[in-house]
Formats: structure tokens, C-alpha cells, sequence
């Protein structure tokens, strides 16, 4: 999950911490675990959703207004 979380956003620092804040959603949010996937794909989609907003993010941050 490391890994896939590191191609997305490039960092070894950044995708580390996405990995903590991803686990730690999912623990928080447990609950919510229906159970129609196994819970290793349910926590990746959790990592590659934080991924993809965190790249968001710093894309929105490196735009500069017209």
C-alpha cells in the first residue's frame, strides 16, 4: 500500500504520512466496513483516495491566479 500511495504522490516523506492518516481512517471509520471486499482492497482504496487528494492539493497550491 506504501508503494501504491509513492507512485501516486512522488515522496517518501508525503506517502508515509498518507499511509498513518490512511490506517487511522480506516480504524476510525471501521464501522463503515460493509464487507462486499476483501478489508486489504477497502484500506488500499482509502490510500489511493488520500493519495489523489493530496496531489490534488498540491497542484491547487502551485497554480497561481490569473
Amino acid at each position: 500500500m506504501y508503494n501504491a500511495s509513492l507512485r501516486i504522490v512522488q515522496d517518501t516523506q508525503e506517502a508515509e504520512d498518507i499511509m498513518q492518516e490512511s490506517f487511522l481512517t480506516a480504524f476510525e471509520k471501521l464501522d463503515t466496513y460493509r464487507g462486499e471486499v476483501p478489508i486489504g482492497a477497502w484500506i488500499r482504496r482509502i490510500v489511493v483516495n488520500r493519495s489523489l487528494d493530496a496531489l490534488r492539493k498540491r497542484k491547487v497550491e502551485f497554480e497561481t491566479p490569473d
